[in-house]
């Protein structure tokens, strides 16, 4: 019954509002009866919470227990399993900013409890949010900051590495995502699951990039684990990758056979469906390349019906689309009628609908008419355009595909949707590239109209199927953002044109044209050590520019004495310049050793068509690479800058930064004091980013955080067996740091017998390892930062007074916050910025009150202290102004006799009024209670109110007494 009225939004016990106005009072603690309502309205819904899957209730459950955790620690525990488990069903749902709320609201309890495990647990969640949205760098810095956290544990580091490993690989970073993959498998190495995830991950990777024969390897070794586990579902998915690799490959009949062995695993396995229909879309495929149409068909009627029940897949309509096009061209089906039949099947996908739309096209572009295609699929693609929500990946898709018809249009919508910001995240690039895209089909069109002058009506009736393979091939290649995988795609689509056993593609370097990707029939890569070709060919090509067509290369004059055309046996030989406007960027290049006159000036015509849009597509490509790798680095530039700002306009604060900018250039030893949480790293931070180390590393220790057994071998490293555990040498912090910056932070904490060893260290430029004969140079600057008074330990024996005097010639001291209040509104400004970012949150402005409370407080934990209430703030914040109702009631004291503020509106004046009246109400109490020694039913009778309700009023306002 509460869960009813909750979700009806029913005042629930309580004549002043409903849960939400109980849980905004209890954060206020604006009235005693709140807690008392909260309570009861806890013990009625939190039996039946665990089975809830409202994940809004959830939250607000999860934030009602973190207020009420103020009062009671116990609360935090079931306000973060709420909160997490809300933070799921939204990441599951796609609500993405809702679901970040809950995990930093997870991870801000976490952090409160000191539970660095499930800090890692909320990041790593905020991390897959942004990746589903395909925010791969924000992503990644999560992913990152969670790895920060992982205290040296290789399980927990290696899970992450194979999650940034992920990201990579689905940003098309497939040189990084295996770097990270297999950084992961040397740490997860004999792990179980998680060593089958990884190979599985590396052998999709290899698959993707031809290498069949690692993959498979990899798949075979992942399978043996998951045989081994008894785990029937890994077990499926590796013979289905291993299906994949034998498709890949051309092997369609061991494809067939591995895939029926995957579909009879996860047909009886509870929850396999998915995968039972991915094996029946491998079989399908495979037969299709067989020319085996009727069991191709069968298959896919089955894939269909499991495929439609589980909510469609785009992969099964490709293969239809494959199947139609193949029985089109065989006179067995009408395309049209049974394409426009299937797409019944998936009415509420919009996504679908535009891939039936487009193959229904490709059908009407099979018979060279596209004035053909029913105005009911035209009206489908204008349709798409006025979709509000199209995603990125769809709208491409759309102007790309409707510009065969409707490209004037298509053009305007691509600029019309730029403009209104519609193409977040990929913005310019995206942009570019699609206008790009549609240039290109617009010359590939006048391209493809062209191969009519070149013959009779005879040439084009005969290459009707070659125009649209032609057609296809473009928009494939066009869809490539890796070089490889486009590389890759072009020869295959050479291949598949010229019907030829092999194609090679070379791509200039300077004055010099390497060869750089090589394909055989099937999809096969050739390894690029093992290829031979005709030089001549490809230097006539790179001397003049034009196509080379040799139909007997062994009777031709100019080819004839080429030692590599007689070592070869070439017969004959088709290779065409790959050009970008007048710049020459590469040679694709086949031939044959089969028969003379294997090519015809027909095939090379098309080529010479191909071959204009495929130097548009690497330039694009390259330009893409480019564009994304220096908004990489401006990315990383900025968020430095960022983090380097160090905010503050007081003259405390300039002082300081003036002293830092006469420091940084030099090489001086710097020691920098203050209390904890004013940014002494940071600081050392903006000393080093100025100095002539910045391109150096900045190595980072703790001196409190380690144990003193452990501190020495972390700075000055250690030899292979220089104690039980030593299996390998290791390079101290020192030796990591050569050439840059070592910061040593909370100094005043390092035991006594480690200072000796730093001191000769400083002194002697030079460390030595542990179990080590010899000393190692280096040249590192040392920057140590404390909060303790190090004289004062000096003089009680706690510091070397030699190592003080040695870092302390050159001196900085950050001032307190509450010594610059002035600072705190910029601070507030900043956080307020980032925090609202981070969860997708519109904040417009702070209230004045806001920031002249802020400024009132002692702030003992100085800028650190800020930063997470102004976190909380923000994240508990219901409107777009921060007001006095998002200050936590702790916060909101008054520390004194002021000037009274004024309030920015009614809702303000009221929210001031009550706190006034609260703070006389408590020292009214307070005062009572002292004059009746603390005698609740004295103080209560003076006060002219119960026992009761006097109990309720010293728990709100904490009040305790004096022992």
């Amino acid at each position: 019954m509460a869960l009813y009225l909750l979700r009806k939004g029913i005042v629930f016990e309580s004549k002043d509002g409903s849960y939400r106005i109980i849980s905004k009072a209890v954060q206020r603690q604006l009235f005693p009866q709140a807690i008392g309502y909260a309570e009861k309205y806890l013990r009625k819904i939190l039996p039946d919470i665990e089975d809830e899957k409202n994940p809004y209730l959830l939250l607000d459950v999860g934030i009602l227990l973190y207020r009420l955790s103020r009062l009671d620690e116990a609360r935090l525990g079931e306000a973060k399993k709420l909160l997490f488990k809300s933070g799921r069903l939204f990441l599951n749902s796609f609500d993405i900013p809702a679901s970040r709320r809950c995990f930093f609201l997870f991870y801000s309890i976490a952090k409160r409890k000191s539970d660095r495990m499930n800090r890692i647990k909320g990041l790593k969640n905020i991390a897959l949010g942004y990746k589903r949205i395909r925010d791969f760098d924000r992503a990644r810095e999560y992913y990152r900051k969670a790895l920060k956290l992982s205290g040296g544990d290789k399980a927990v580091e290696g899970g992450i590495y194979n999650d940034l490993g992920v990201v990579d690989f689905e940003a098309g970073k497939i040189k990084s995502a295996l770097s990270n993959y297999q950084l992961a498998l040397k740490m997860l190495s004999g792990s179980g699951k998680q060593e089958i995830i990884l190979l599985n991950n590396i052998g999709n990777i290899h698959l993707e990039k031809g290498e069949i024969d690692k993959a498979e390897s990899l798949f075979r070794k992942a399978l043996e684990i998951a045989r081994d586990i008894s785990h029937l579902q890994f077990e499926s998915i590796l013979l289905l990758n291993l299906a994949y690799a034998r498709l890949t490959r051309g092997d369609f009949d061991d494809a067939v056979r591995i895939a029926r062995e995957s579909a009879t695993i996860s047909r009886a396995k509870p929850g396999g469906e998915p995968y039972y229909a991915e094996a029946v879309l491998v079989m399908t495929e495979a037969y299709l390349s067989l020319g085996e149409f009727a069991l191709s068909h069968k298959a896919l009627d089955e894939a269909s019906e499991i495929t439609a029940r589980l909510g469609g897949r785009l992969k099964l309509l490709e293969l239809r689309e494959r199947l139609l096009l193949s029985a089109y061209t065989s006179k067995k089906l009408d395309g049209t009628d049974e394409m426009l039949a299937f797409s019944r099947l998936f009415p509420e996908k919009e996504s679908v609908k535009l891939l039936v739309a487009y193959y229904i096209y490709s059908l009407a572009v099979e018979k060279i008419s596209p004035d053909s295609v029913p105005d009911s699929v035209v009206e489908k693609i204008k349709e798409l355009y006025r979709i509000k929500r199209v995603n990125n990946r769809e709208y491409g898709l759309v102007v790309l595909l409707s510009a065969l018809r409707l490209f004037p249009t298509a053009r305007e919508q691509a600029i019309s949707l730029y403009q209104e910001g519609r193409l977040h995240p990929t913005d310019d690039v995206l942009y570019q590239k699609v206008m790009e895209r549609l240039e290109s089909l617009d010359g590939m069109k006048k391209g493809v109209s062209n191969l009519g002058k070149f013959g009779s009506e005879q040439f084009i009736t005969s290459s009707d199927k070659a125009v649209h393979e032609l057609l296809d091939i473009i928009l494939a290649i066009n869809s490539e953002h890796s070089l490889d995988a486009l590389f890759s795609r072009i020869l295959d689509g050479v291949i598949r044109v010229a019907r030829t056993e092999r194609a090679l593609l070379f791509i200039r370097e300077g004055e010099d044209f390497p060869l750089v990707a090589a394909r055989g029939e099937g999809g096969r890569s050739i390894p690029l050590d093992t290829v031979r070709w005709s030089h001549s060919i490809v230097d006539k090509i790179r001397r003049t520019g034009e196509s080379v067509l040799a139909e007997n290369a062994l009777e031709d004059e100019q080819f004839s004495v080429a030692a590599s055309v007689i070592d070869l046996k070439l017969r004959t030989v088709l290779a065409v310049p790959v050009r970008f406007g007048s710049k020459l960027l590469g040679i694709i290049y086949t031939d044959s050793r089969a028969e003379v006159g294997r090519f015809t000036d027909e095939d090379m015509r098309v080529l010479e068509a191909l071959s204009q849009q495929v130097g548009v597509a690497i330039q694009n490509t390259s330009y893409i690479s480019e564009l994304e790798s220096e908004r990489e680095a401006l990315r990383t530039t900025f968020g430095q800058l960022e983090r380097l700002d160090f905010v503050g306009e007081s003259d405390a604060i300039k002082s300081v930064l003036e002293r830092v900018s006469v420091i940084a250039p030099t090489d001086f030893t710097v020691l920098i004091t203050g209390e904890t949480g004013v940014g002494k790293e940071l600081l050392a931070r903006i000393i080093h980013a100025n100095s002539r180390r910045k391109d150096k590393p900045f190595v980072i220790i703790n001196c409190a955080a380690i144990p003193e057994t452990l501190l020495e071998s972390e700075l000055f490293g250690y030899e292979k067996g220089a104690f039980t555990g030593a299996t390998t040498s290791k390079p101290g912090l020192f030796e990591l740091a050569d050439a840059g910056t070592l910061f040593m932070d909370e100094i005043g904490d390092m035991p006594l017998a480690i200072q000796a060893k730093l001191l000769r260290a400083i002194e002697d430029k030079s460390v030595q390892r542990l179990g080590g004969r010899s000393p190692v140079k280096v040249d590192v600057r040392i920057i140590a930062a404390t909060n303790r008074d190090l004289e004062a330990l000096c003089k009680d024996g706690g510091f070397r007074q030699d190592l003080f005097f040695r870092l302390s010639g050159i001196r900085v001291e950050i001032p307190p916050l509450r010594e610059r209040p002035e600072d705190i509104p910029l601070l507030v400004e900043r956080f307020v910025k980032r925090f609202a970012q981070e969860i997708d949150k519109e904040i417009i402005g702070i209230s004045p009150l806001v920031i002249k409370q802020l400024k009132s407080l002692p702030w003992n934990g100085n800028v650190r202290e800020l930063e997470n209430l102004v976190r909380e703030m923000v994240l508990f914040s219901e409107g777009k102004l921060i007001t006095m109702d998002d200050i936590p009631g702790e916060w909101t004291r008054s520390t004194g006799s002021e000037e009274a503020p004024i309030a920015a509106n009614l809702e303000e004046m009221k929210s001031l009024k009550r706190r006034y009246c609260d703070e006389v109400e408590k020292k009214s109490i307070e005062a009572v209670l002292k004059r009746c020694g603390w005698n609740v039913t004295r103080a209560a009778e003076l006060f002219g109110i119960n026992r009761v309700r006097l109990h309720s009023l010293i728990k709100k306002y904490g009040l305790k007494r004096n022992k």
